[in-house]
């Protein structure tokens, strides 16, 4: 099973994990209790520390750069996060596709520094297309 890390400091892991052992790997991941965000437009499930807020842990860039492309800026993500690829028809957390993780990877190649009330926040461009 195929899992993204991404840290505070922007460090992106492809990992592997054994099947089953998805719950160790995301808590590990995110250094603790986790929730998760359905990312709709990827397909893919973001995983972040359930306290990060409270326990002051930093803002994640990319994780805010994910939230805010879904859901507006409405929020922040605090903490290393974990890509995971969805669920299946039982609930149960897939790991990522080849494809989804080069998206995903893509994704975050595709950001920029903008400043949002006085913090450097990734924020995602959409593709440009040429008009003729």
């Amino acid at each position: 099973m195929l899992m993204l890390t991404v840290s505070v400091e922007d460090t992106i892991k492809l990992i592997e994990v054994e099947n089953g052992g998805s719950y160790q790997a995301i808590r590990d991941g995110v250094g603790g209790c986790f929730d998760c965000v359905h990312i709709p437009s990827l397909g893919v499930d973001m995983w972040l520390h359930d306290e990060g807020k409270i326990l002051e842990m930093p803002m994640n860039a990319f994780g805010t750069a994910l939230w805010v492309s879904q859901y507006g800026m409405s929020d922040f993500i605090a903490g290393n996060i974990v890509i995971t690829g969805g669920v299946d028809k039982m609930g149960e957390t897939l790991g990522l596709t080849t494809e989804q993780a080069i998206q995903v990877i893509e994704l975050a190649k595709q950001t920029v520094d903008t400043i949002v009330n006085d913090k450097v926040v990734k924020t995602i461009i959409p593709d440009q297309k040429e008009t003729n």
